[in-house]
Formats: C-alpha cells, sequence, structure tokens
C-alpha cells in the first residue's frame, strides 16, 4: 500500500506536467507551472491532493515502523479517501450547475473504485502465497469478506459511473463520434473484463479454495486477482484521460456512418411497425433461449448459438426499418439560439434565397418550380421535424443531390444557415399547430414556445425563458388602439390570474405605441420579432392560410406552460373562448397542477 501512496505522488507530479505542456503559452514552463498552481482552481486542488497523499505515505510508514500499526492506517484510509473525493473539484463534474450532486457522486464514484482497486495487490500477495494447509481457512474467509464487500463497491462504481456518463456525453451518437465517447466505451470494456475475472474468482475459484487445501487454486486465485489489478490499472489510466478530454457534451459531433436510426422519423412508413415488432419478438425469444442455456435446462452450446442465430435475425429485420440517411453534420449542435429573433431573420433570408422554389408559404411551388427535374420539397409538411437540424445544415450547406438544391454556403455565413433552420422549424410547427385551441389538452406537450428577450415600457427587461417552473403565461399579440375592451378586462382579472399561478406578457403587433396603464408588462423593445415568428402559429382548422395571405391577427392569446409548451390558443374570430375569464382561468388552473411531463425545450432546435 505505501509503493501504491509513493506511486499515486509521483503520478500527481506527471499530471501536473501535462497541465503545464498543454497549455499553450510562450512563457517558459516553470512560469506557467507556477501561475497554473498559484492562480486557477486546478493548481489549488493539485496542491491540496499532494499534501493529502504525502500524508498517507506518512501514516503509512509510522504503521510499518510504529508499535501501533493497526491504529495508524486509519488515518491512512481517511486522509486517500479525501484525496479522492477532492478530485472532481477541478474537473467536469464541479462545472455542472448545481454542481453538488455531480460532486457528491463522482466522489462516490472514485472513492469506491480506490477501495476495491487499492485493496487487490494485498489481496493477490496474501492469498497466492499461501503455502501452509491451516493457513487455507484464514485465506478463504478473507477472499470471501472481500468478495462480498466489492459486490457492493461494484455496485457504487458502476451506478455512479452510469449517473457521470449520463450527464457528461448527453447525446448517445456523442459515444461513437467523439474522443470523450471511445475513451468511455474502451473504461466499459476494461470494466467488463473486471467483471468477467471476477466472477471466475467468486464462482469457480473461491469454491475450489473452501472445499479442501489445494496449493495449485492458491495460486491461481493470486495470478487471477493480479491479472485483475493490472486490467485495472489500465482501467485507471483511461479514466484519468477521460478527465482531461472535453466532455461529449460540449463536444462536436462528426457522424462517420451514412445512416442512423430514428423510429420517429420511420414509425408511419409502410411495414416499419411490424418488421419493428418482429425483430422485437425474435430479440425476446434469444433471451428466453439463453436464459433457458444460462439454467442448464437445455444444451449451452446449441442454445447460444440459437440465441445468437435468433439476435442477428432480429436485427436484419428490424434495424433497416428504421434505418434513415445520415450525414457528418447530422448531430451538430446549433451555434444560434431558438428565438425569435433568429427566426425572423430566418424568414428574411427564406425570401431572399427560397422564395423562387419552395414558393412564399414553403409548399414547394414557387415559379422556378416547374423546370425543376424532382419538385421541391413542401417545408409546410410534419417531414421536416423528422430531420435533425444538422441534416437541413448539411443540405443548406453543401446542397442536395444530384444537383437538385444548390448549397448556400458560399452565400450565406454559419449563422444565417441557422437562422433558417429556426425558421424553417417554426414554419412547419406553425402548419402542425393548426390543432391547438383555447382548451388545454391534459398531458400532451409537443410545441415549444420560441423564447424571446424584451424590454417593457417601464425598462424591465427578460425573457420569456425566465417564467420557467414558475408561473404559467398568457402571451397576449394585439393591435394598437384594437380589443381595449378586453384588455380592460385582463386587467381586472390580473390580480387573480396572478394568484392562480399566471402571468400575462403582451405584444404589441404593430409599430403603433403600446398600451399604458396596464398592470400586467407590455413589451416596448423585441415585439417586432416575437409578432413576426408567433403570427407562424395563428392558422387553425378553419382558417387554414395555406398560402400566407392572411396577416397576423388583431388579437391572439396564446397559454404556456410552466415548461416552455404552447398550450392553448384563443383568436376572437374563432369563438367565444375565452371571452369567458372563468374558463381562462380554469385552463391555467389545468396547467399550474400538471406535472413535468417533457423536459423544458431546449435553447436550440434539435
Amino acid at each position: 500500500m505505501l509503493l501504491l501512496s509513493v506511486g499515486g505522488l509521483i503520478l500527481g507530479f506527471g499530471v501536473l506536467g501535462l497541465q503545464v505542456f498543454a497549455v499553450e503559452s510562450a512563457a517558459p514552463w516553470h512560469t506557467v507551472a507556477r501561475r497554473l498552481l498559484l492562480e486557477s482552481r486546478f493548481g489549488a486542488v493539485w496542491m491540496a491532493r499532494e499534501a493529502l497523499t504525502l500524508g498517507v505515505c506518512l501514516a503509512l510508514v509510522v504503521a510499518l515502523l510504529g508499535p501501533a500499526g493497526t491504529v495508524a492506517t486509519v488515518p491512512a484510509m481517511l486522509l486517500s479517501g479525501v484525496a479522492l473525493a477532492a478530485a472532481p473539484l477541478s474537473g467536469h463534474s464541479a462545472a455542472e450547475e448545481p454542481a453538488w450532486p455531480m460532486l457528491t457522486v463522482h466522489g462516490v464514484h472514485l472513492v469506491a473504485a480506490g477501495a476495491w482497486w487499492g485493496a487487490l495487490p494485498a489481496l493477490a500477495t496474501f492469498v497466492g502465497g499461501t503455502r501452509v494447509q491451516g493457513a487455507t481457512a484464514v485465506a478463504a474467509e478473507l477472499f470471501q469478506r472481500f468478495s462480498s464487500a466489492a459486490i457492493g463497491l461494484m455496485a457504487a462504481i458502476v451506478g455512479s459511473g452510469l449517473l457521470l456518463g449520463v450527464t457528461h456525453v448527453e447525446r448517445w451518437p456523442a459515444l461513437l463520434a467523439t474522443d470523450y465517447g471511445h475513451l468511455l466505451l474502451l473504461k466499459v470494456l476494461l470494466l467488463l473484463g473486471v467483471l468477467v475475472m471476477a466472477a471466475k474468482l467468486r464462482w469457480r475459484l473461491l469454491p475450489a479454495l473452501t472445499s479442501e487445501y489445494n496449493d495449485g487454486v492458491t495460486k491461481d486465485i493470486g495470478r487471477w486477482v493480479f491479472a485483475e489489478f493490472l486490467v485495472a490499472g489500465v482501467l485507471v489510466l483511461v479514466a484519468t484521460q477521460l478527465g482531461q478530454t472535453v466532455p461529449a457534451r460540449h463536444d462536436a459531433i462528426e457522424w462517420w456512418a451514412p445512416f442512423r436510426f430514428s423510429i420517429d422519423a420511420t414509425w408511419d412508413l409502410e411495414s416499419t411497425a411490424l418488421r419493428a415488432w418482429s425483430g422485437a419478438a425474435l430479440a425476446l425469444l434469444a433471451a428466453a433461449l439463453a436464459g433457458l442455456a444460462a439454467l442448464g435446462r437445455v444444451r449451452r452450446r446449441r442454445a447460444l448459438a440459437g440465441a445468437t442465430a435468433l439476435l442477428a435475425s432480429a436485427a436484419a429485420v428490424a434495424l433497416p426499418a428504421i434505418t434513415v440517411q445520415a450525414f457528418p453534420d447530422t448531430y451538430r449542435k446549433p451555434s444560434v439560439p431558438y428565438q425569435t429573433i433568429s427566426v425572423a431573420a430566418g424568414a428574411d433570408l427564406f425570401a431572399v434565397h427560397c422564395n423562387g422554389c419552395h414558393g412564399r408559404s414553403g409548399h414547394g411551388d414557387g415559379p422556378q418550380a416547374k423546370g425543376l427535374a424532382l419538385p421541391p420539397a413542401d417545408l409546410t409538411e410534419p417531414h421536416t421535424a423528422l430531420h435533425t437540424a444538422g441534416d437541413i445544415f448539411w443540405w443548406l450547406t453543401h446542397g442536395k443531390p444530384p444537383g437538385v438544391m444548390p448549397g448556400l454556403e458560399d452565400r450565406l455565413s454559419e449563422d444565417d444557415r441557422w437562422d433558417l433552420i429556426n425558421f424553417l422549424r417554426t414554419l412547419s410547427s406553425g402548419y402542425q399547430a393548426r390543432v391547438i385551441a383555447e382548451r388545454v389538452v391534459p398531458g400532451r406537450p409537443w410545441l415549444p414556445a420560441v423564447d424571446f428577450s424584451y424590454v417593457t415600457a417601464d425598462g424591465r427587461a427578460g425573457t420569456l425563458k425566465d417564467f420557467r417552473e414558475s408561473s404559467v403565461v398568457l402571451l397576449v399579440f394585439l393591435r394598437a388602439g384594437v380589443a381595449q375592451p378586453r384588455l380592460t378586462h385582463l386587467a381586472d382579472l390580473y390580480p387573480r390570474l396572478r394568484s392562480a399561478g399566471g402571468e400575462i406578457l403582451a405584444v404589441p403587433v404593430d409599430d403603433g405605441a403600446p398600451p399604458s396603464g396596464l398592470p400586467f408588462p407590455v413589451v416596448a423593445e423585441g415585439a417586432t420579432e416575437t409578432a413576426r415568428t408567433y403570427a407562424l402559429l395563428r392558422r387553425t382548422l378553419s382558417n387554414l392560410d395555406a398560402r400566407d395571405q392572411q396577416p397576423m391577427p388583431e388579437h391572439m392569446e396564446l397559454l404556456v406552460d410552466r415548461f416552455g409548451y404552447v398550450r392553448a390558443r384563443w383568436l376572437p374570430a374563432e369563438g367565444e373562448g375565452w371571452r369567458d375569464l372563468e374558463s381562462l382561468l380554469q385552463q391555467i388552473a389545468l396547467l399550474v397542477r400538471e406535472p413535468e411531463i417533457l423536459p423544458p425545450p431546449d435553447d436550440h432546435v434539435h
């Protein structure tokens, strides 16, 4: 154990050296090292951990040389646990908000891993070196106790590691297309190897050791435990490198496969559901056959061969049915937030660069469409939402072969292309939003409310996102001088609406002077882009406006739930609806009671 602690002390200086040379600076290395140690969180945590590790070494020396060796090991264990638990303070987990949950999980992960891995050399030395028959019982008992403790430690390692992986990876494609994901997969493979070794030790060699003395068994146990220690050592090195690598959730994903799997994009196609369920049934049969083999009910080799064949058949039947084309940018994260200012800018770009083929309303009926070999896509259909934002970015950048749609990389900047994508997403969503009426459909959020920044007439600044988890927001879109009785009624209702958990935000849809004297906020700056964006949600089942010929209604109200989704809409021309203000309060009360069903919409389209 002392050698391991000294090794950890030396390894700490190696980590410092790697960090120093990883910093891009023209200053000498010793200057960079001094700055790192004295002016960064990494340096403060590094010095604290090295001091703790040095304390561990001194405590172990006292344990070896002093008369009370066992007592002296207790401080060594405590100090080493604190040193391990402090490591995440300078890592990726400390960057989470709030930081303490992930710091706790990461600390548990490291302490459990350290307790398990650190015990392996002593176990290998003691059990593997047992050569006297009388000592076998002691070795077997020690091995049994360690094996029982290792189950709990491994459960903590796997559970905490799973939480860390989900947090720092976020999306499964990042496992296959980022350096962090590759290292994490290597770590998982090494852990599986360790678990296989542990299973052999517990279920094969431990029973042989407890049944009768056998010098060969003790040697085998020693070799297997030492091999487990070496593989775990490689795993620790991989984990160390993982801590120095940009987390997958923050890294760019350059997808390498020409396909991806998507149930959303394929489920409505002919035979997809049948093939998917057939594949699932074959996979269940394979699992059942493998289970029977494990229980010894059938011949193991034949059963495993049959299970493998069934599993391969399941993949051959189901996976092609849910496969769609993919591109290097398929999982690219947008660099422009999904906000109304972006959507409005995208609408202007669409009018300049896309109207000729796709038409003013996006139906693929522009003046140049008739002369094309293939008709332009109808951008108002749901299929637009079934492609990733990265797919559309790739097409806007490189075009769609064979020369049907030209790439716009030479005419539009990267931010322009993301603005255009934000508009296309909202355009398609607006056509699907025709089903939204004045009554909330319980438990069915699906339409994200596009975020926007604003400054009110009295100088208060904010965003729509600020109301999340606190208030149901009634967005009131109005024209100056129109619907004044409605505003008067809403002003009278405002105290009750606030008490019920709601808020009102009024957005003028023209350049007229915003109404004054109202008790609720009225947007003065940011209203133009917001009104243009939300005008895309004006269509109803009774007023389709398929050719985009009608302007924004003179008055429209939208209910946005506490998690950022548009849940109901009322236009005075569509019926009585919320003229009965009690009905409006009922809808707000329904949304206030409703728990979170979907996570809040992301700041970017996907």
